[in-house]
Order: C-alpha cells, then structure tokens, then sequence
C-alpha cells in the first residue's frame, strides 16, 4: 500500500471514529425515578418568598414520596415527589393505565405521563446538563383538570432570564428552543398556580444534543476519502 493511500485511509478512519453516536435524549417520563434524584433530572419547587412566572427564587429539591414510602406504588400506579408531609406541590407519574379520578376536581392521568401539581408552589423539574454542548430542547404543557383555572407554564435556562412561558394556560402550550449549554447549566420545566387548586399539568418534556458542525464535517470528509481510495482500486491506479 503506497504512503497516499495508506494517510488517506488513516484520515478516513479518523473521521469516523470521531463521528457522533446516536444522539443523547433526555425524557422526563421515561427517566422519571422515585427512588434517587440525582444524575440529569431533579425534581423540586422554588422555595422563596416570589412565587410569580418572573421569580426566580431558591430552587429545594423534594424530600418524600407522597402515599408512603419512595418507590411505592400509590392510586392506580401513581408514584410521585412531593414536600416532606405530602400534599402540593408535587410531581406525579402514572406508572399504570390512563384513568380518571374525581377527586380534587376530576382528573385524567394519562399513562406513562407525568403531572404538575403547583398548588402552594411552583413545581419544577430541572435538567441539568452532564457536558457542554448544544440542546434541543422542547416541551408540552397540558391541562388535565375539569375546571383548570390557566395556571402558569414555563420553560428557562440557567443562562437565561427571560423565561419563555405561558400565563394563560387554557388548554396546551408547546415549548421548542435550542440552548447552547456548559456541564452543570440547567433548564426548569414550572408550573405555578397560584395558590389555587384545580391546576393540574401533564407536561412532557425531551431534550437530545445536537453535533457539532464541525464534527459532521470531518466525518463527511473521511467518507470521501474512502469513496476516493475505493475508485483508484477499483481502476487499478496507485499513488
């Protein structure tokens, strides 16, 4: 093999072992853990004194299970975080089927989900970033309460003030933005109700990486290099 041929495969292989995997993804529901809060996602309320959509108070982590002990099983496979004593705010995953309940208002937890309940608190689920990079991310927010009174809905980052959000949550709000994010930055999923029940959120959230240029680049170049090699083989030629 000629010294040409030997580099060009050399840069070829380079450029594919550098190429990305399948993209990190990030799912509240399918992540969602009552048993440890550590890794991306943590799960908690802001416990300052402000409690509106531009507060951005201390953010306190939960320290029980609401219906008994972390990990059980509650309602019709409900499992869920709350403050210590149980009780709003919380957040709940239905582990088991879609149901309906008419307690506190009638309402539906739809399966495999996860519901805000902000009533006394903004309820938070913060993820936050294991490595630099850049990240989509996106979310719904959905009502599912008969007689939900729009609570609030938002969606920031840890570089960014400004919260993207909804005040007026009536029905749905959809949340799509790209963060371009450093090892331990983060991004909270709130709903806040305003110390009034009837406020109940099915918010479904999903953040992947998005690869660097540069890195799509270099890949793209190690396959025309094999593509290249490939030819001058193919019609007998040699470097």
């Amino acid at each position: 093999m000629q010294r040409t041929t030997r580099f060009a495969l050399a840069l070829a292989a380079t450029a594919l072992l550098a190429a990305p995997a399948t993209a990190q993804t990030y799912n509240l529901a399918n992540d969602f853990s009552v048993t440890t809060q550590s890794g991306a996602w943590t799960y908690g309320f802001y416990a300052g004194p402000g409690k509106g959509k531009a507060d951005f108070a201390a953010f306190a982590q939960y320290t029980s299970c609401a219906g008994g002990a972390c990990g059980s099983s509650e309602l019709n496979g409900l499992v869920s975080w709350s403050k210590i004593g149980g009780g709003d705010p919380n957040i709940i995953k239905n582990t088991g089927a879609t149901f309906t309940t008419s307690a506190f208002g009638q309402i539906t937890f739809n399966a495999n989900q996860v519901t805000f309940g902000p009533y006394r608190g903004p309820t938070v689920a913060r993820w936050t970033a294991q490595a630099a990079g850049t990240y989509d991310v996106s979310a719904m927010f959905q009502t599912v309460q008969v007689g939900n009174t729009a609570p609030m809905a938002y969606v920031y980052s840890s570089t960014n003030v400004n919260p993207d959000g909804s005040s007026t949550l009536a029905s749905a709000w959809n949340f799509s933005k790209t963060f371009t994010l450093q090892q331990n930055d983060y991004v909270d999923f709130v709903v806040w109700g305003g110390d009034t029940q009837n406020k109940t959120t099915q918010v479904s959230a999903n953040i992947s990486t998005v690869p660097e240029p540069g890195t799509y680049a270099l890949m793209l170049g190690g396959l025309a290099t094999l593509g290249f090699v490939a030819r001058r083989r193919k019609s007998g030629k040699t470097a």
